[in-house]
């Protein structure tokens, strides 16, 4: 990535983006919904938007202004789209499966229902429906009937990871998670969009299993993002050594898709070129397992891809704010999801981290320059995330990365053709299909080492939100765009640190 040009005005602190700004406000009301009552949340969305009125008129300062007003839309919208709260207690419950997922260790089914009424009384937001008994297992648009309970949610809290399951439904879309002895059929074919696209999975998943064999599972998950919540072996390998992003759909898959679909147009013919990409990246959204990482990349390939067309400059900073924004306002509650906080960390760190390590490591003589700079930044922007939800500390993260990602690249860009070949002539793609198999086998092997050496995973007390929010505030203070020498970046980036100390402090104890 460039640098950013120095500028020379003594007096600028901060090389400004205003896409940024409002992002941060915008993030900041979410973030003060959630954590307010909703009567909280209104007074200070009221106070926010006097002060906007106060900025614009009497100080003359547009940037604080709009700054106020995105923070002020974040309370509004938070508070618009939580979903309608429910007693505790039985309901009768109608909908339509979109999803359905089989718990391996406990038997359960668990079903994502749409178009729900509770007790004949029609539900605005999905629902998520645990089913204890397996006797009928309900397929992608059926048409459902169960006497459920809603127990509350404090009861599926866990404070100790940082996870909030309410927040998390909240994220995916889904209003209630109600639990049931049983479920019984009331019709079929309700949904034929989502059986469509269900029969579509099934297809490539069958070709997978075909094309790759035993490894058909992690291909998959590669290529499509995570269709169950169970958890094998090789991920938890992967988890240990610090490579489990690379199963997440991120830049580099938008990477193929923009290289496969421009291929067909020249690059002369802009707006029709983009136009395709644009389709073929849609269509893979829509396909695949839709995360907040998915729809970052998509969004800032695409940024990138227009700015390129118009001949304007992209900025980094400027692309994944506008990304945020846009996945935010179909669901402020993405904020609270651990895919959302985690593949935007990982780009901020590259964004904000990598010109400065690359500048250290150009005195340096030795190769992979670049992709230790890159795997360093997100290494760094997205440690505390982890520690903070899962509890653990990869040491030797780095060194495991620099050697697996790319070669993942290989097997991720092998998958894709094989997969096309594969619909075609299985026999044939299942024998080119142990090229990225063997990779994956030496990979295997090489991150098993990993993972065995002394002290490579460690567990650790779970750091505060805070501390979180204060790596990010260092890493922004540190990068280009804080346009102050180096010794008065210290001083900042010190205040910093020692609010990280202080927010740490509760945890530690």
């Amino acid at each position: 990535m460039a640098e950013l040009p120095r500028q020379e005005n003594p007096n600028r602190l901060i090389n400004y983006r205003p896409i940024f700004e409002i992002a941060i406000g915008f993030i900041l009301g979410i973030a003060a919904c959630g954590a307010l009552p909703e009567r909280g949340s209104i007074i200070i969305g009221a106070v926010l938007i006097i002060g906007a009125g106060f900025t614009l008129f009497m100080l003359r300062s547009p940037r604080s202004t709009l700054f106020l007003f995105a923070a002020a839309a974040g309370i509004a919208l938070t508070i618009l789209m939580t979903p309608k709260p429910a007693e505790i207690g039985s309901y009768y419950l109608t909908g339509k499966v979109t999803e359905v997922d089989t718990e391996a260790n406990s038997g359960r089914i668990m079903l994502t229902l749409t178009d729900v009424r509770l007790n004949n009384n029609e539900y605005g937001n999905k629902v998520r429906l645990v089913v204890k008994s397996v006797s009928y297992v309900p397929e992608i648009g059926d048409g459902i009937y169960a006497k459920a309970e809603f127990a509350g949610w404090n009861a599926s809290k866990d404070n100790s990871s940082g996870f909030d399951e309410q927040k998390y439904c909240y994220s995916q879309g889904i209003g209630l998670k109600l639990t049931a002895a049983k479920a019984e059929k009331l019709m079929t074919n309700t949904l034929p969009l989502y059986q469509a696209l269900a029969s579509l999975r099934r297809g490539f998943l069958n070709i997978s299993d075909r094309v790759f064999g035993e490894d058909s599972r992690t291909i998959s998950r590669m290529l499509m993002g995570k269709l169950e919540t169970v958890t094998d072996e090789r991920e938890q390998l992967y988890r240990e050594a610090g490579v489990s992003h690379i199963l997440a759909i991120s830049g580099l898959h938008m990477s193929v898709i923009v290289s496969f679909a421009g291929s067909f147009v020249p690059k002369r013919h802009k707006l029709l070129r983009l136009a395709l990409i644009g389709l073929f990246m849609g269509a893979y959204c829509v396909f695949a397992v839709q995360t907040a990482g998915i729809l970052r990349a998509a969004v800032m390939t695409f940024i990138v891809l227009a700015s390129s067309c118009l001949e304007k400059r992209s900025d980094p900073l400027s692309a994944i704010s506008l990304a945020a924004i846009l996945i935010l306002l179909f669901n402020p509650y993405q904020l609270w999801s651990t895919s959302f906080q985690l593949s935007f960390a990982a780009s901020l760190g590259i964004i904000l981290l990598s010109p400065p390590i690359n500048r250290i490591l150009a005195k340096l003589y030795f190769p992979l320059k670049l992709g230790i700079s890159t795997t360093l930044a997100a290494s760094i922007a997205t440690v505390m995330l982890q520690m903070h939800y899962f509890g653990q500390l990869s040491t030797y993260t780095l060194l495991a990365n620099i050697v697996a990602i790319p070669l993942f690249s290989i097997v991720l860009t092998l998958a894709f053709i094989l997969i096309g070949i594969g619909a075609l002539l299985p026999g044939v793609a299942a024998v080119l299909a142990y090229v990225p198999r063997g990779i994956l086998f030496v990979t295997d092997g090489f991150l098993n080492a990993v993972s065995n050496m002394p002290n490579a995973v460690v567990n650790v007390k779970t750091p505060m939100a805070l501390a979180c929010v204060a790596v990010l505030v260092i890493m922004f203070l540190i990068s280009d765009y804080v346009m102050r020498p180096a010794h008065k970046k210290a001083e900042y980036c010190f205040a910093a640190a020692l609010l990280f100390t202080l927010s740490a402090v509760p945890s530690i104890i």
